[in-house]
């Protein structure tokens, strides 16, 4: 993640700026991901945490996506 990020720098000044941002993310997802987890496991049982996780990836690939979208455009004008 934070390789992508760091191409949207325009500078070196913003690779630190850019790469907390990423990792603030990170963090985030990190710190809620387990209890989110636990709750659905507890409740539902196996296949909601599986469901919950799938669609989070998906999710993640679909931004990915939209940014090197996004980033391709820019360079190509």
């Amino acid at each position: 993640m934070v390789p992508a990020l760091l191409s949207f720098a325009k500078n070196f000044d913003e690779f630190g700026s850019k790469t907390g941002w990423g990792m603030l993310i990170v963090s985030v997802a990190a710190l809620t991901g387990t209890p989110i987890h636990g709750a659905l496991l507890d409740r539902y049982g196996l296949y909601a945490p599986t469901i919950w996780a799938g669609s989070n990836v998906l999710t993640g690939a679909s931004f990915m996506l939209i940014a090197t979208r996004l980033q391709f455009r820019r360079k190509r004008t």
